[in-house]
């Protein structure tokens, strides 16, 4: 699931367009996409574009069939409904920005697996802060940028975009986190100690 050939495919893969954020991947009608997607299509995007212009796009992978309210949220011009994609490694490695807008519901907060599927390819992680209360892992300014609103997220997007240092920099030490704390031999690892006590 998590390859240790991340930076060969990384350097082969179609370029990354710093301006195309990977808005959600999964199905678009589960609970935590349902919180999120909604939070994205009609808070987030609208204010990065209140930032940057129409500069950029915003692209939802993943099958099934958003809720009403979260169809209606998604009908912007800077959101590509794209459905199931066949690679999506290869989407993610030739988007800027990987924009996690799950958790922002105070009653929903969860880990989530897509967190550590960027940080497998060195993606730029941008969250909303509570994945940190899921994830402890999750550090703003070290391996994410994490906002509390629609404005500090979008302004972490818009710093991302326009900074690849940055980009590569978050990118770069959440592949470092993934490696300290989820390859599976580790995690393995202190299972069976554990176990062992």
């Amino acid at each position: 699931l998590y390859p240790d050939t991340w930076q060969e495919r990384r350097e082969t893969a179609r370029p990354a367009a710093p301006n195309t954020v990977i808005g959600s991947i999964g199905n678009v009608g589960s609970t935590g996409n349902t919180f999120g997607l909604r939070f994205l299509g009609a808070e987030i995007v609208p204010a990065l574009e209140r930032l940057v212009g129409p500069g950029f796009r915003v692209d939802v992978l993943g099958a099934g069939t958003p809720r009403t309210q979260v169809s209606a949220a998604l009908a912007h011009p800077r959101i590509a409904l794209r459905g199931f994609v066949d690679d999506i490694d290869e989407e993610i490695f030739a988007s800027g920005v990987f924009l996690l807008a799950n958790n922002n519901c105070e009653d929903f907060r969860v880990g989530h697996t897509r967190v550590l599927h960027a940080w497998t390819l060195g993606a730029c992680l941008v969250a909303h802060r509570n994945i940190a209360l899921a994830m402890p892992e999750v550090v703003h300014g070290e391996n994410a940028l994490l906002g509390e609103n629609a404005e500090e997220i979008a302004g972490h997007v818009a710093a991302v975009i326009e900074d690849p240092a940055l980009r590569r920099a978050l990118g770069d030490a959440g592949r470092r986190t993934y490696e300290q704390w989820f390859r599976p031999t580790q995690v393995i690892g202190r299972a069976l100690r554990i176990a062992e006590s």
